[in-house]
């Protein structure tokens, strides 16, 4: 669901922050009001909704799905120039998003800020809610979880170097000190005692054993899916927030997320370094600096005065400067489509423009034909209309499918690969 905020008047720039593994986005209370202060433009943020399919949905689709579904959502606001903002879970979710917004023609860049794909996959219950405290920003010992950080990093480390690459309480036992396995021991036995214990403590009171259990359910669910994410390198401009502070338990995360990004970005990366760690660069003391880098890395940033109302002409300018160059006028007839002509036709066939060749001296072999590859459903049918505008009459557009974009991207060849970039790059 697109949770609208405030400052729609503009129809054409959107600034966009996606949830985070909680589904929701109370991580971004403290920055909203500060892009508020601002006036940043309109802001919509995006939340998982009750009968969304989320926990149903299979963690290792999980990303491709959202990624779909929420940039038709972005694209449905009619929005042009687009800043796609998110934290944790949400940062692969925005690189995501405005990758497939840029190759639907929308001017758009993402902010990323201390995210990753987790290099490994937890099955341990104990370090589930160990790491749950901290997303809810709660002590991990008001579950009972009572642990030297540091030697938890280590065991983490040497399993990790071992080639482990899920985490069971048997790989944390083995790799474990005795300090640490004894910590271990003296936690609550099971999940459901250690979330009795934490909604006993002032910090628990606010939840209901009902919303508590949610919460951490979609929270599993999310940290199984980035885990499990395989989503390609993105071709639109990022901005990598870098938290300063390290976490004991995790002491390599930054040089982890730096690396990652710098291999999954093909558009050109920039890594910032803010305040906090990991729990706390978003916090109210925080906020302040991220939302000043968020209003400068938006893609209107430093416009003139008036961009905004020059947005609205930009499609029939483009048109005209490409009827002048084939030597056509510009008036055509609307009534078929966005662009005069069918949008889309039978995945693998054609979408042939029929309406009447108002250029007479053009031979067949002249008329260009376009496949597009890699964008199926209402991602594909909003690429097909974007073409259908710059198209000439007798043009077509073939959607090639059925096959994923993240399928397409992960089996590509090296001259598939500089095609689809000099494509994307126009």
């Amino acid at each position: 669901d697109l949770v609208r905020s405030r400052g729609l008047g503009d129809v054409y720039k959107r600034q966009v922050v996606v949830h985070d593994g909680s589904g929701g986005t109370g991580p971004y209370t403290a920055l909203l009001r500060e892009l508020a202060a601002r006036d940043a433009g309109p802001v919509v943020g995006i939340e998982r909704s009750a009968g969304d399919g989320y926990l149903t949905t299979p963690a290792d689709e999980l990303f491709h799905d959202l990624t779909e579904r929420y940039t038709v959502s972005v694209l449905d606001t009619g929005a042009r120039r687009v800043h796609v903002v998110g934290y944790c879970m949400g940062g692969l979710l925005a690189a995501g998003i405005a990758d497939r917004l840029a190759a639907c023609g929308v001017e758009a860049t993402a902010t990323v800020m201390s995210s990753y794909r987790i290099p490994f996959t937890v099955h341990d219950e104990i370090l589930l809610d160990f790491s749950f405290a901290r997303l809810m920003g709660c002590r991990p010992q008001d579950m009972g979880i009572d642990v030297d950080e540091d030697a938890l990093g280590r065991a983490l480390r040497a399993a990790r170097e071992d080639g482990h690459d899920d985490i069971t309480a048997g790989v944390l036992h083995r790799y474990a000190d005795d300090d640490l396995r004894a910590q271990l021991a003296r936690a609550p036995r099971t999940s459901a005692e250690r979330v009795g214990r934490f909604l006993r403590t002032e910090a628990g009171r606010p939840w209901s054993r009902e919303s508590l259990d949610a919460l951490r359910e979609v929270y599993v669910h999310s940290l199984a899916a980035v885990a499990a994410w395989s989503e390609p390198p993105v071709t639109v401009p990022v901005t990598f927030l870098r938290q300063r502070d390290p976490l004991s338990f995790l002491p390599d995360l930054g040089d982890d997320m730096t690396s990652f990004w710098v291999d999954g970005c093909l558009g050109g990366l920039d890594v910032v370094d803010v305040d906090g760690d990991h729990f706390t660069c978003l916090d109210a003391a925080h906020a302040p600096t991220v939302a000043d880098l968020v209003v400068a890395r938006a893609p209107w940033a430093g416009d003139a005065g008036g961009q905004d109302e020059r947005d609205g002409q930009d499609s029939h300018d483009e048109q005209h400067s490409h009827d002048e160059h084939d030597g056509r006028s510009g008036g055509r007839d609307d009534a078929d489509g966005p662009g005069g002509g069918p949008v889309t036709g039978p995945v693998g066939q054609p979408a042939v423009d029929t309406r009447p060749d108002q250029r007479q001296d053009q031979r067949p072999d002249q008329r260009r034909t376009v496949l597009v590859s890699g964008a199926t459903g209402a991602v594909g049918s909003a690429a097909a209309a974007r073409l259908f505008r710059v198209l000439g009459p007798g043009d077509r557009v073939v959607l090639l499918g059925p096959v994923s974009y993240t399928h397409l991207r992960a089996h590509e060849t090296v001259l598939d690969l500089v095609c689809r970039l000099l494509l994307e790059k126009k």
